[in-house]
């Protein structure tokens, strides 16, 4: 199991940077608090979902969970703008 937090962990970290150019793009500076400060905790989301799916072994419940957190996320930000 070592081996597999190993690569969870290496995985999730990219899953986090890899973020960086949505924010970008959206209009937030390269360097800001904002996008280094999602980033870790989206790499966090990353593990937790790479660490259900090791324990799981099914794509689908991890899918689900990820759309339901990019759900509450997504209608958050609309509540904020209103």
């Amino acid at each position: 199991m070592s081996w597999a937090i190993t690569a969870i962990t290496v995985t999730s970290v990219g899953f986090g940077l890899t973020h960086i150019p949505s924010y970008w793009f959206g209009g937030s500076g390269l360097l800001s608090v904002g996008v280094w400060g999602a980033v870790p905790g989206i790499s966090t989301t990353g593990f937790i979902l790479g660490y259900v799916y090791e324990r799981t072994n099914n794509l689908l419940t991890v899918s689900i969970i990820y759309g339901l957190l990019n759900t509450i996320g997504i209608g958050l930000a609309v509540l904020a703008v209103l």
